[in-house]
């Protein structure tokens, strides 16, 4: 059960790095939708909902690890990117098949 949990962590993590480093961003990730408690990922941790200290990895449920890892993978996030001096929420292209 252990090696599930770290292997969402680790794609969790790897799906965050790819976004910071194709849009050179290195803020925070606010999903659409809470998870839990959880409403954003950012420099490599969860944060709770109007908390400023993040969440240890061991202290999440494997169903809200799962349910962050879709909401990546389905690019269901924004992100607020500086363009001009301005911050604009933004968006990833949804995949549409």
């Amino acid at each position: 059960m252990e090696q599930l949990r770290f292997h969402l962590i680790s794609s969790i993590l790897k799906k965050y790095r790819k976004v910071c480093n194709k849009f050179s961003f290195t803020g925070f990730l606010y999903f659409d939708q809470k998870v839990g408690n959880l409403d954003r990922l950012g420099k490599g941790f969860l944060y709770n909902q109007d908390e400023i200290l993040p969440i240890d990895w061991r202290k999440i449920k494997s169903s809200d690890l799962l349910k962050v890892y879709l909401s990546l993978k389905d690019k269901k996030f924004y992100f607020n990117k500086e363009v001009d001096g301005r911050f604009y929420k933004t968006r990833l292209k949804v995949n549409v098949k």
